[in-house]
């Protein structure tokens, strides 16, 4: 099982925000990555970095639409995830459990 770390989403964004100049090829890259990671996450074939769900989930959530019109993001947009990122604090445990019901009280009645 692979991790989605910070670091990772922190080195993908830098690298977009590099590009985002020559067109908007660099953020429809970004959409489809985080398409990716996102779907990955749901298969369990893909986990977060512990204590940072609710940070990495929310940059993805920006990320997977970068490419619809109306949705476009600027390197400025870009940096301000990084910073977001590398700002974020650990949440408790409770951040890196499934937000799925209990399996067991779907057998009851």
């Amino acid at each position: 099982m692979n991790v989605l770390t910070r670091q990772h989403i922190i080195d993908q964004l830098q690298l977009a925000s590099q590009q985002t100049g020559e067109g908007t090829s660099a953020t429809s890259h970004m959409a489809s990555w985080a398409f990716d990671q996102f779907y990955a996450v749901e298969a369990g074939t893909v986990i977060f970095e512990t204590g940072y769900r609710q940070a990495i989930a929310a940059v993805l959530d920006d990320l997977m639409f970068a490419d619809q019109p109306g949705f476009h993001l600027s390197a400025n947009d870009l940096r301000q995830m990084i910073a977001h990122l590398e700002q974020a604090q650990p949440a408790d445990d409770i951040d890196d459990e499934e937000d799925d019901d209990d399996p067991d009280m779907d057998d009851q009645g």
